[in-house]
C-alpha cells in the first residue's frame, strides 16, 4: 500500500505460514512465530525494501523466537518490536512477551491473562491488546509500559480476530468473532472503550 493503491510485493516469506506476528512498515519488517497448524513455529524473518535501489525486497532469516507460537499479538518496529501471547503447540493460550531488537528476541514481563487470536497495536515501549480466545471470548485490555502490563477498561463486547489499529492512547478495534462474525466499531482513549459507527458488513480476521 503506497497511501492510493496496493501492489503485490515480489518477495515471498522464506517459510510459508498463517497466524504469524509482526510489526514494522511496508519497506522495513519483522516476522515472528506462526504455523503450518498448531506447530507453534518460532522462526523469525525480516524484510527490507529500499526506493533507491534497483533490487525488489527481500525476507532474510533471522533469529528465532524464545518459544515458538500462533495468533500472537506484535507491535513496534523492525529493529524495536514486541510479540505477545499467543497459542504455543498443542493450541495451549500464551501470556509469554518477547521483546525483537533487530538482532535477537529475549523474553520480559508475561502478560496477566494468557490468550490468543487477539489484537495489538502501539509501539515496543506503549502496547495495548484487546479482546481474544479461548474459553468465554475476552473484552480484557492490557496496556505495555516497556516493562510490564497492567489490566484496563474491557471493550464493550467481547471478540476475537478483530482488525486494530493506532496507538495505545488512540486506538480502534473493528469488526471480530464471537459465535458469529461481528461488525461493532470501538475507540480506545487510553482509558475506556466507546462505540463508534459498526462496519458495513459482518467480518473477522480482517488486518
Amino acid at each position: 500500500w503506497d497511501g492510493s493503491s496496493w501492489s503485490t510485493s515480489p518477495a515471498t516469506l522464506g517459510t510459508a505460514r498463517d497466524e504469524g506476528s509482526s510489526s514494522g512498515t511496508g519497506s522495513a519488517a519483522v516476522t515472528g512465530g506462526g504455523s503450518p497448524p498448531d506447530a507453534g513455529l518460532s522462526i523469525s524473518e525480516e524484510y527490507n525494501k529500499s526506493a533507491n535501489v534497483i533490487t525488489a525486497g527481500a525476507w532474510a532469516a533471522t533469529n528465532s523466537l524464545n518459544t515458538g507460537r500462533s495468533s500472537s499479538g506484535g507491535a513496534g518496529t523492525q529493529t524495536a518490536g514486541l510479540i505477545y501471547g499467543g497459542s504455543t503447540p498443542g493450541g495451549n493460550p500464551s501470556k509469554l512477551t518477547e521483546e525483537y531488537d533487530g538482532t535477537s528476541f529475549s523474553e520480559v514481563s508475561d502478560m496477566n491473562t494468557p490468550r490468543y487470536c487477539y489484537d495489538g497495536t502501539g509501539t515496543q515501549t506503549a502496547a495495548l491488546t484487546f479482546g481474544g480466545s479461548p474459553g468465554p471470548i475476552k473484552a480484557y485490555t492490557e496496556e505495555w509500559n516497556g516493562s510490564s502490563w497492567s489490566e484496563q477498561n474491557d471493550m464493550g463486547t467481547g471478540r476475537y480476530s478483530v482488525a486494530e489499529g493506532g496507538t495505545q492512547t488512540a486506538a480502534f478495534g473493528a469488526g471480530g468473532y464471537s459465535g458469529s462474525n461481528r461488525s461493532e466499531v470501538e475507540h480506545y482513549d487510553g482509558t475506556s472503550w466507546t462505540s463508534a459507527t459498526a462496519l458495513p458488513s459482518t467480518r473477522r480476521a480482517a488486518i
